[in-house]
């Protein structure tokens, strides 16, 4: 693994891969240089880039001007007090869930732990939790994507151009509009709400920039 790299070569080494070149760091103070003292310098990797085309262009994918305009409006949800938050919101349902588990029997580790990875994000980003049907959609569709992003990016297919018509990109774009559809009826509600709570959801509804 990594700690076998460090070994041998140190704490920064480059290796070839599918005709890319891959850079490792071990130094915290020049890993802090990459991702805080220079971050107008380094762009984000291959992987994370690829994930604009199934995110759309928000803070895990933007870079530059737009990058540090949505940086600047999400800041306030970002401090350690909210932060500190939402891991309290983590920990709560995952003692929820423990308690609903059995102690016999088999169970299907993935799907728990994509539904309790869910019900995290929609009670920190929305402040509500969802009907059955509407999570088991959501965990479909996310479950598509998933699958879609590996066979895109993670094959011989990422050497095709993005308007080559795989039945893996369609998959895509049919659950982007089903999850687009979903996330914007949440959005109306808490509008129509008044966004007056404490979640993620609230504080960018209420958020106002420059």
């Amino acid at each position: 693994g990594f700690e076998m790299l460090r070994d041998r070569y140190g704490d920064a080494c480059a290796i070839r891969a599918l005709g890319d070149t891959l850079v490792f760091l071990a130094d915290p103070a020049v890993i802090t240089e990459v991702l805080q003292d220079k971050d107008a310098v380094f762009h984000k990797d291959m992987v994370t880039a690829s994930l604009a085309e199934f995110l759309g262009q928000g803070l895990l994918t933007s870079e530059d001007a737009l990058w540090r305009r949505q940086r600047k409006l999400i800041s306030p949800s970002l401090t350690k007090k909210q932060v500190g938050k939402y891991g309290a919101t983590m920990v709560q349902r995952t003692v929820e869930f423990v308690r609903g588990v059995k102690a016999s029997g088999t169970r299907d580790v993935h799907a728990d732990m994509a539904r309790l990875t869910l019900d995290v994000v929609v009670d920190t980003l929305f402040g509500t939790q969802l009907e059955g049907d509407m999570t088991t959609a959501i965990a479909t569709e996310m479950d598509a994507i998933s699958q879609a992003f590996q066979s895109l990016v993670q094959t011989w297919r990422r050497f095709f151009p993005k308007w080559f018509p795989f039945a893996a990109r369609r998959r895509v774009r049919r659950a982007s509009r089903t999850l687009s559809a979903i996330v914007a009826g949440l959005v109306a509600k808490k509008r129509a709400e008044g966004a007056t709570g404490d979640d993620l959801l609230s504080r960018l509804v209420a958020a106002r920039d420059d």
